[in-house]
């Protein structure tokens, strides 16, 4: 009897001991949990937040962007060039250094705009910032996309309409980079008179720039689609993962 009463004693006291032992155990994992929903609750509103005002910055640069454009095309000596034909490219030398001198000043004050280039359609002209090429093929030879035809290129880019084309490797020399391109035709006010573009390939780290954040401050992923789905540009994360997560968005 002795030895059964101490056994109860003993069972009473491990069982004692034992919730004893569970109850901060389970207070403990239970605070966890709630540590690391409230750490993912806030890690999800930062983020974001950052992703918020990469966007707004972003926009921001585009709006900016469209200004100048549409600045540009009311330039007086854009205008003139723009009318002037084949024949008169002697005459319109002073013009050409006048618009010259303003691409490469605004090129050295926007960074967006570094790569800016004018076609002039009746002349066959085109203006960069610092130079004049005589001839598109001239151009052509030095800034091409690989995976267009000179042909491509003056049909999808030179004479086509208002657009934005996703990421594509474009060729400057023997430097490369992957660049969207912004394609405005020439005058705004009268799209079916198209007398020349403006264009402006814009390199990717640029915009990647703007939108790093997420991936730096939350090892997290960013991309940019147009209005058509299509991809602008992406960061933290391989283009292969991006198209069945455009699925989920557009379902």
């Amino acid at each position: 009897m002795e030895r059964l009463e101490s056994s109860k004693i003993f069972r009473r006291f491990l069982i004692s001991y034992l919730v004893i032992l569970i109850i901060p155990m389970v207070a403990g994992f239970i605070s966890y949990q709630v540590s690391i929903n409230t750490a993912e609750k806030y890690a999800t509103i930062n983020s974001r937040q950052v992703l918020n005002q990469s966007k707004k910055i972003l926009e921001q640069s585009l709006d900016e962007i469209d200004r100048f454009v549409l600045q540009l095309s009311l330039d007086r000596d854009l205008n003139i060039l723009l009318k002037k034909k084949l024949l008169k490219k002697k005459r319109i030398v002073t013009t050409l250094m006048q618009l010259d001198n303003k691409l490469s000043s605004y090129a050295t004050t926007n960074e967006f705009l570094g790569d800016l280039y004018i076609y002039l359609k009746n002349s066959e002209l085109i203006v960069t910032p610092g130079s004049v090429y005589y001839r598109p093929y001239h151009f052509y030879e030095n800034g091409n996309y690989p995976d267009m035809t000179m042909l491509e290129w003056e049909e999808a880019i030179l004479n086509n309409e208002r657009q934005i084309i996703p990421s594509k490797l474009y060729m400057q020399g023997d430097a490369s980079a992957n660049v969207i391109t912004y394609v405005q035709p020439l005058p705004m006010s009268d799209v079916t008179d198209h007398k020349g573009s403006i264009i402006i390939p814009i390199k990717n780290h640029l915009l990647n720039n703007l939108i790093e954040g997420v991936e730096q401050q939350f090892n997290g992923w960013a991309f940019i689609l147009d209005e058509n789905h299509q991809l602008i540009t992406a960061t933290g994360i391989d283009e292969a993962k991006i198209d069945p997560l455009k699925e989920k968005s557009y379902k």
